[in-house]
């Protein structure tokens, strides 16, 4: 046995999958979770799932302990209810896992050996490869090329460094330690989908945390994409109009710019949406980013008391006792 072997104390760690509909992706899912080398126990939180997710998660999987809500509380909110779990119970890490991604054997061994070594990181994530795992997740691959030039250029060459700093990861695959919980929070539980995860990871950057790529560790992300799939027209537009109000909404709490200069920037940024929407011909698209945006101006006032709040939290926000889920 090697010495790293021989040193390595597993930490307290939960996995938390929230599920919606979570279809064929939820075996490979928690299957992964038993099968990882790094011990960590897990808890399902199912959004009022009508797929027969809820069956094959009390049948297939009873040792699993799941929260079913009556309704669909959004990803965040969601989360939160484990988060809460995770700080009243003692747990050194928490693992985010979306529903359709899933762990390599090593993924959290990896993570957390790296992070007990470098504890100044709020978030870590795995690289995020595809479902076949021959590639990486193309919109993983995009924006971490986008925001580190190293890693492009290392890549290029073939020396990846052991972890890139990122100003933003997608939360389908992350590890929070227990520090960040106790200075963060939880989710914003503004945010349905979409939003979310950018809006935690600013909090992070404000308060001195760093998030970081681990290159070491690998997990895959399947996309079960139903951002494009048919839908009736009002489902397809309502569900674009909120995604659109979080995006807005989001891009306002960005803490480096003030109340103007952040009204300016979400609008530019459904501009170039609904322009690009537009030309694709996707016209019911176009039409739900601008409505989303208007719905985003009604909800300003919201929006300042969180950013002067999450700018100055003292304390963990969203996943206090008193918000938690009622039976």
């Amino acid at each position: 046995m090697s010495p790293e072997k021989q040193s390595f104390n597993p930490p307290n760690s939960l996995a938390i999958v929230v599920t919606f509909n979570a279809g064929p992706w939820i075996h490979p899912c928690i299957s992964s979770i038993q099968k990882s080398s790094y011990p960590l126990d897990c808890m399902v939180i199912d959004n009022g799932s009508t797929d027969g997710t809820i069956h094959v998660l009390e049948t297939e999987y009873p040792e699993v302990p799941c929260i079913i809500s009556p309704e669909n509380l959004g990803f965040g909110a969601g989360n939160n209810i484990g988060l809460r779990k995770a700080l009243s119970e003692g747990y050194d890490y928490v693992f985010l896992l979306n529903q359709d991604a899933w762990l390599q054997k090593d993924t959290l061994k990896q993570l957390i050996l790296f992070h007990q070594t470098h504890p100044d990181y709020g978030i870590i994530s795995p690289i995020h490869l595809d479902r076949d795992g021959e590639n990486l997740d193309p919109r993983f691959g995009n924006r971490l090329s986008m925001k580190s030039s190293a890693f492009r250029n290392d890549t290029l060459f073939q020396r990846l460094e052991p972890c890139y700093d990122v100003d933003f990861v997608n939360a389908a695959l992350w590890l929070i330690p227990r520090r960040t919980l106790e200075q963060i929070g939880g989710f914003n539980d503004f945010y349905f989908m979409y939003g979310e995860d950018g809006d935690y990871c600013a909090r992070c950057l404000v308060h001195g945390m760093k998030i970081g790529v681990v290159t070491e560790a690998f997990a895959h992300h399947a996309r079960h994409n139903h951002h494009y799939k048919p839908r009736p027209l009002l489902q397809n537009l309502s569900f674009h109009i909120r995604e659109w109000h979080s995006w807005s909404y989001e891009t306002f709490l960005e803490f480096d710019r003030g109340f103007w200069p952040s009204i300016r920037a979400s609008f530019h940024r459904i501009w170039i949406r609904a322009n690009q929407e537009f030309l694709n011909r996707r016209y019911t698209i176009a039409f739900a980013v601008v409505i989303g945006w208007l719905q985003f101006l009604l909800t300003i006032p919201r929006a300042k008391r969180d950013k002067f709040k999450l700018h100055n939290e003292v304390r963990p926000h969203f996943i206090e006792e008193s918000d938690s889920m009622h039976d």
